[in-house]
């Protein structure tokens, strides 16, 4: 009769109840064990027995004729497994039994991307010393070196680089592993990178270079890193249009707005919406950037396509810190957008009560304001004019004084002659 091994769901994936505790591993044979089983994950009892850390089970398996290629439902083999879960023993017995370090899984993964991806260096060294590819791709056209620089194994990183990966390939979304150096925030491999001669300017698919991954991930050392070093252009923008700085605003990333700005990141650059950095950090309801922004001089009262200031933005969004920020930077609180709404509206359209609040206070303030500037108006206004009636009045005596000084005609002769005008003109008309 053959016995099935039985298996049960624990936290860390299928175990077998049967294989690999060790105590009846040399009489599987002889007890009608079906070496080739497969539970409902279609892992055989060689799996369960790598997954286990089991020497002993899986020498026994291997000597019994077990499958050494067989694959899971993901298409793992075992030499993957134990390639994963950094069993290099284990690794080494199934390299030994011929093993093929080609395989790959569904993912295309080959056993040298997970133990890459694991940061397992003792595993990546066996690996390639059994002719592993180096620079095998994934589905998505990534080698092992970018798994190690995704997760963060710096290390390995650079001891892939040191064996002859290749830095200047793109996967299959254009990013480079300068890319994914800067989105992980490793200055020192994008150190090794750029002094290997990758390209700085490379952009993925979006539009984006490294720079942009770097601040939009908050890792202004790695930034100035490509800006000092790699020589970044500052000024470059993604398929929306959006700079570096686009991003580091938008995502509150305050260290590397100011580092940027440092190194004259523009301002008022727009998107293909129009949108200012300063409008992408009231958006998203960051504080200290939009401090940093307006303390640089930033155009508070800068729109968008739609008409939208920060403060419109602000509003809208609920960001109360950042409106009250700015009506105290004097942003134009009464400014509407295309459709004719100011941001009062818009925060009452959104049942932003507080911000309601705040701006009818504010509202109000104003109001009080504009009153008594027009009170103050209309008494300069007055004095003004009282001022130049005077004048002219003062000016006319002495310009008809000086007339007649300058005729030297008494003023009595004026009045003897009124009657001889009036006669001759009585005539004319005649």
């Amino acid at each position: 009769m053959v016995r099935h091994y039985s298996i049960s769901l624990c936290p860390r994936g299928i175990r077998s109840d049967t294989i690999g505790t060790g105590s009846d591993d040399q009489n599987l044979g002889s007890a009608g064990v079906d070496i080739e089983a497969r539970n409902n994950d279609l892992s055989t009892p060689l799996h369960e027995a790598i997954r286990a850390g089991n020497k002993p089970t899986t020498t026994v398996l291997i000597s019994l004729g077990a499958n050494i290629q067989a694959k899971d439902r993901n298409g793992t083999t075992a030499l993957d497994l134990a390639a994963l879960e950094g069993k290099v023993e284990l690794v080494e017995v199934l390299l030994v039994n011929k093993a093929d370090v080609t395989v790959t899984d569904i993912e295309k993964w080959t056993p040298l991307h997970s133990a890459a991806s694991r940061g397992h260096e003792p595993i990546v060294t066996v690996l390639l010393s059994h002719k592993a590819s180096i620079d095998a791709r994934d589905s998505q056209g990534q080698t092992p070196i970018y798994q190690t620089i995704k997760n963060g194994h710096r290390d390995l990183s650079s001891h892939l680089l040191l064996k002859g990966a290749n830095w200047s390939v793109s996967d299959s979304h254009g990013r480079t592993v300068l890319h994914y150096a800067a989105m992980a925030g490793d200055g020192h491999v994008a150190k090794m990178l750029l002094e290997k001669g990758v390209d700085v300017m490379a952009a993925d698919e979006t539009g984006k270079t490294a720079l942009h991954c770097a601040v939009k991930s908050g890792h202004s050392g790695v930034g100035r890193v490509l800006l000092d070093l790699g020589k970044a252009d500052v000024t470059s923008v993604d398929n929306k249009k959006r700079t570096p700085l686009h991003h580091a605003a938008g995502n509150g990333h305050s260290d590397s707005v100011e580092m940027l700005l440092r190194h004259n990141a523009p301002m008022e650059a727009r998107d293909i919406h129009g949108s200012t950095p300063l409008l992408y950090a009231a958006n998203s309801g960051h504080e200290s950037t939009v401090t940093i922004l307006v303390n640089e001089s930033a155009d508070i009262n800068a729109i968008d396509d739609q008409g939208c200031s920060a403060l419109h933005l602000a509003a809208k969004q609920g960001h109360l810190q950042v409106l009250i920020q700015l009506v105290h930077e004097g942003v134009n609180v009464d400014a509407t957008n295309v459709k004719g709404k100011t941001a009062l509206q818009l925060a009452s359209d959104e049942d932003n009560d507080n911000i309601v609040s705040e701006l009818k206070k504010e509202g109000g303030s104003r109001k009080n304001v504009k009153h008594n500037v027009e009170e103050e108006e209309v008494k300069v206004e007055k004095v003004e004019r009282n001022r130049i009636l005077e004048h002219s009045h003062s000016g006319k005596a002495s310009a008809d004084g000086a007339g007649k000084k300058a005729e030297g005609v008494p003023s009595s002769v004026f009045y003897l002659l009124i009657p001889v005008l009036m006669a001759v003109t009585f005539f004319t008309v005649r």
